[in-house]
């Protein structure tokens, strides 16, 4: 299989075949990236860092604190797709 030339835009929708789309997958600078693909179109996403998690579990803890101190029921939800 031929390695890509260039590189893919992340992170936004992108036309390509299904075959472009295996090809792009197995790229090693894409092993960590989320893979979509859907009515021929690619989308790369960037994987998150640990900094992104340490924000967001922060975030879920002052926001969960807050509905507990004033007694306001909370359904959260983290990282659901």
């Amino acid at each position: 299989m031929n390695e890509l030339k260039t590189q893919l835009p992340t992170d936004t929708w992108v036309d390509c075949t299904w075959e472009e789309f295996i090809q792009a997958t197995t790229q090693p600078e894409y092993a960590k990236a989320k893979c979509y693909y859907h009515n021929g179109q690619l989308r790369l996403e960037s994987p998150v860092g640990s900094n992104h998690s340490l924000d967001n579990g922060l975030i879920v803890l002052l926001v969960n604190l807050f509905g507990v101190a004033k007694g306001i029921p909370l359904k959260l939800l983290i990282n659901c797709s």
